[in-house]
């Protein structure tokens, strides 16, 4: 009777652990929307890029608003919004001085923004959701790039002087004796 209970109990955990799996799977980004985000977003950074002759430090994806891109030029940052395709300026502002932390972090860049992105998207599949400059471990200077695969956010650090991927983190799934959760965060490292 013991061994019956047992089984049963096997059977039913691994039922179990594959039904919370599936309810924790990603809702599916293709591979064609992401490579449609990553190109999308680095279009819309040359955009900004080349109309405030300046470096961009940061983008943020706005949903259908476009692109929400910092771009330094001469100490001074600027705000340039593109729309969703990266063709068109929508709106730039003034967003005050480049704080000496992002100066320096800037200082140490060899690789872009825009070659980050593309670095990062080899490691994952998702929409780009974020990209900016960002200290990894307090030594060294890199690009954090955040996807979102449709359930998760999924963060790339992108070394700014090598442009080697020195970090991955993302969320998912766990299952807790049957009970399945998205409740974990998980690191991966290259």
């Amino acid at each position: 009777m013991d061994t019956l209970r047992r089984s049963a109990f096997i059977g039913l955990t691994a039922l179990g652990a594959a039904l919370a799996l599936s309810a924790c799977s990603s809702a599916g980004v293709t591979s064609d929307q992401a490579k449609t985000s990553v190109t999308q977003a680095v279009a819309a950074i040359g955009l900004a890029e080349s109309s405030t002759s300046g470096v961009a430090i940061s983008i943020d994806a706005e949903g259908t608003r476009g692109w929400d891109i910092d771009v330094a030029t001469n100490g001074e940052v600027s705000e340039v919004r593109v729309n969703l395709e990266g063709t068109t300026i929508t709106s730039t502002r003034a967003d005050g001085r480049l704080d000496v932390d992002d100066r320096l972090r800037l200082e140490a860049a060899t690789v872009t923004l825009a070659e980050a992105i593309t670095t990062a998207s080899g490691e994952v599949v998702g929409t780009l959701t974020e990209a900016e400059l960002d200290r990894f471990l307090a030594t060294s200077v890199v690009w954090t790039v955040t996807f979102e695969d449709g359930t998760n956010d999924i963060e790339v650090s992108v070394d700014v002087a090598t442009g080697k991927v020195v970090n991955g983190e993302y969320s998912h799934c766990i299952v807790a004796i049957g009970i399945g959760h998205c409740l974990h965060q998980g690191q991966h490292t290259a």
